[in-house]
């Protein structure tokens, strides 16, 4: 028999007590830490203080089970474990690969992870992955963020947390930015090796409208408390004349952090993060200080 839940403090599930549970809540990343222990001959207790660390204690017995399976027997290890996670993220920079892919986790353009590769990832223990956010500009609408239901709820159950992302900030064409505010479009040469063109001028009123919306956007409709920008990985600035009195990503950083305190009036508790880029690299240190 199995025993598998979420333990109290003193180390209980339902009043049973399971060995070493009981010093879960002084470990590293405790929400994440679990044991797996022996309760007699014939019962296996697997205990976390939080779902998530019951999800690693169900992981790890698994791992231990699948060599030792066959048609007609099973081999039950009666094992002590007590295990926890030395960095509370872990994560690979990734999107799902093409289909018929034989290695899994590989960079392909695409995204969507109903394929088995999240399961891979999660079976590796790993639980940090950042989502690309649908992201919408439409007239007499406020601009808008949000993320696939499905793939919300397949990081979720997987112990995964789910971080939105906006990710180059030169690469937002797509988003309708332009055609609602044509105002928006970078001035200047487009230079040949550049990309995705337009860009944005980020000195029009309207280009922080659209960011402070879809960073509301997101504090309001997507349950978590973290998301992502990844800056501009190529040097394409509009040259109008206030776009160059300031540096391009100064400029984009001046944007984000108006549009992230906006958010916080409704999510007090987001967090922004920022991915510097070969774009940046020059100027990395000046931008984290």
């Amino acid at each position: 028999e199995i025993l598998l839940g979420v333990c109290d403090r003193q180390g209980r599930i339902g009043g049973i007590a399971v060995p070493g549970a009981d010093a879960l809540s002084a470990l590293p990343n405790r929400e994440q830490a679990y044991v797996i222990a022996p309760l007699g001959d014939n019962r296996l207790a697997l205990a976390g203080l939080d779902p998530r660390g019951v999800n690693y204690a169900a992981c790890t017995l698994a791992q231990l089970l699948s060599p030792k399976l066959s048609d007609d027997r099973i081999e039950m290890p009666l094992a002590r474990v007590t295990d926890w996670p030395d960095l509370a993220e872990r994560g690979i920079w990734w999107r799902r690969p093409p289909k018929n892919n034989p290695r899994p986790g590989l960079w392909s353009g695409e995204s969507g992870y109903d394929d088995g590769t999240l399961d891979w990832f999660a079976g590796l223990k790993l639980n940090h992955q950042e989502i690309r956010l649908n992201m919408r500009v439409e007239k007499d609408k406020p601009a808008s963020a949000y993320l696939d239901p499905g793939e919300i709820d397949r990081c979720r159950l997987r112990g995964i947390k789910m971080i939105p992302l906006i990710s180059h900030l030169e690469q937002l064409d797509g988003s309708g930015i332009f055609t609602v505010y044509p105002e928006t479009r970078g001035k200047g040469e487009i230079p040949k090796w550049a990309k995705t063109v337009p860009y944005i001028c980020f000195s029009q009123p309207a280009a922080q409208k659209v960011f402070d919306e879809w960073f509301t956007s997101i504090a309001r409709n997507i349950a978590c408390d973290d998301v992502m920008v990844w800056l501009s990985e190529n040097a394409t600035y509009c040259s109008c004349e206030s776009c160059k009195a300031m540096d391009q990503y100064q400029h984009e950083m001046k944007v984000l952090l108006h549009a992230w305190n906006e958010a916080r009036n409704i999510r007090p508790s987001l967090r922004l993060r920022v991915l510097l880029t070969q774009g940046t690299f020059s100027k990395n240190v000046e931008l984290i200080e």
